[in-house]
């Protein structure tokens, strides 16, 4: 059986089919990364996934992917990656 095709999304690199699988479903859950990794790697706990969408969100080409999939559809990418100002009261 042939290896499967990596999509090039992103500027850098391809995504493996498991980081697709992630960006996609941080897109469509609204930025839940915890979700997402229990989702695109099959994570049996949610410390395990907590601890892989950590680890996942900090690729560029992740970060580039999710940007590029929510301005695709029409959500404003900043929301994913802005933090929030918290010193205003």
């Amino acid at each position: 059986m042939p290896a499967p095709q990596l999509i090039p999304i992103g500027k850098n690199k391809p995504l493996t089919l498991k980081r697709q699988k992630y960006v996609s479903e941080y897109v469509n859950n609204g930025g839940n990364g915890t979700q997402a990794a229990l989702v695109a790697y099959d994570a049996k706990n949610s410390a395990t996934a907590h601890a892989i969408s950590t680890r996942v969100l900090k690729e560029p080409e992740v970060q580039e992917s999710i940007k590029e999939l929510a301005k695709g559809i029409g959500i404003d990418e900043t929301r994913y990656f802005e933090t929030p100002d918290r010193t205003q009261v």
